[in-house]
């Protein structure tokens, strides 16, 4: 890291701010947390934050430990800087929306206006973001009204598609369609967000008459519609909808299916016991299979009781990964379904052993070649 060569130069040449920034925001978008918090002790030893100029500085900081996860410590960093601006609350309530903590994210919102800290688009974007993650469709609403106030919903889309996504997953399909129909230029990705609000609550038939709306409006499905389509018809076990779902991805619009579209494929044709199809599918995929797509296989051969595929998914599972313990337990409790008990007994043998070996460093004998 150049940050430490600089540090261990004979020229006199030291870190400055400007220097503590950039290295912050290297660890932060790494995930580098031990170096980023050797910066801040090194920060703290200057007193580099007490100065109000450094005020950037000590927004990174707080960016570096959220993105680090580390949101303990972000709040800690917040608290202590002399001066807090927009930016500052922004990063501690994006750090808390991506980590899952709505409630923070939501009670900093209310703060930073106490504080006359006025929110701005990325303010608005997050939190947002925190209503529809823990379904607080009254602070999302109370923000529909201020956004419309200060006429940000016909200056910003990805605030538009923000708050129907918002809508939609609070399950107030209504209002996400009435303010979709609003928006000019429309945005696929307020449609798809409107098309999983109706597959969340299984109204099949609607999805595919928004679909059809959608398209006569001129806006065209992507990859993120598709995945929401194919999800759908795999939790309704609509299976020839689903086949049918993709083929018009992949003729009509040309759109390379990604793992997360087969993945969808694969559960759809087990779900419905069409195992075979599911292997099939599989082989004449042109990506390579990932661990997921292999579980949702051994998934659906535990459901049907199919001993045979079964092997194969988890031989092909253990090779991407021989630490990989769920692949073990669902082929133990397979065989053990199956009154195979002995085969389960070696499964279990194979998964401690495995333990072993991988602490030792040694690689595993199921995948060992001559």
């Amino acid at each position: 890291m150049y940050f430490e060569e600089m540090k261990h130069k004979d020229e006199g040449v030291f870190p400055n701010p400007v220097s503590f920034l950039c290295a912050l925001k290297a660890c932060g978008s790494t995930g580098c947390l031990k170096m980023g918090e050797e910066i801040h002790a090194e920060v703290r030893r200057l007193g580099l934050l007490a100065e109000r100029s450094n005020h950037m500085l000590g927004n990174t900081l707080v960016d570096m430990y959220a993105k680090c996860g580390m949101m303990g410590k972000a709040r800690n960093v917040f608290e202590e800087l002399r001066v807090r601006d927009v930016v500052s609350w922004n990063t501690l309530i994006a750090g808390y929306t991506e980590h899952g903590h709505g409630e923070e994210a939501l009670e900093l919102y209310t703060k930073m206006q106490l504080e006359n800290i006025s929110p701005n688009v990325v303010t608005y974007i997050c939190t947002l973001k925190s209503c529809t993650m823990i379904g607080a469709e009254e602070k999302g609403q109370e923000m529909h009204v201020e956004l419309a106030r200060q006429g940000l919903l016909a200056k910003n889309l990805v605030i538009g598609n923000a708050l129907v996504d918002m809508y939609a997953k609070c399950g107030l399909l209504a209002k996400a369609h009435e303010l979709l129909e609003k928006f000019s230029p429309q945005s696929v990705t307020s449609w798809s967000a409107l098309i999983a609000g109706y597959a969340q609550i299984r109204e099949t038939s609607d999805v595919c008459i928004i679909l059809k709306e959608m398209i006569e409006l001129g806006v065209f499905p992507n990859l993120v519609t598709f995945l929401v389509l194919l999800s759908a018809c795999s939790h309704r076990g609509l299976v020839r909808k689903g086949q049918a779902c993709f083929k018009l991805m992949c003729r009509d619009y040309g759109i390379i299916p990604t793992i997360e579209h087969y993945n969808c494929m694969v559960d759809l044709l087990g779900r419905a016991g069409q195992l075979e199809e599911a292997v099939e599918m599989i082989e004449k995929m042109p990506l390579n299979p990932d661990l997921r797509l292999w579980h949702t296989l051994l998934g659906a051969c535990r459901m049907l009781g199919n001993v045979e595929i079964s092997e194969q998914a988890f031989q092909h599972a253990v090779k991407l990964d021989e630490t990989d313990d769920s692949a073990y337990i669902c082929m133990y409790n397979i065989y053990a379904d199956a009154g195979m008990q002995e085969n389960a007994e070696k499964v279990e043998a194979l998964r401690i052993q495995k333990e072993a070996w991988c602490k030792s460093g040694i690689g595993h004998p199921l995948l060992a070649t001559d």
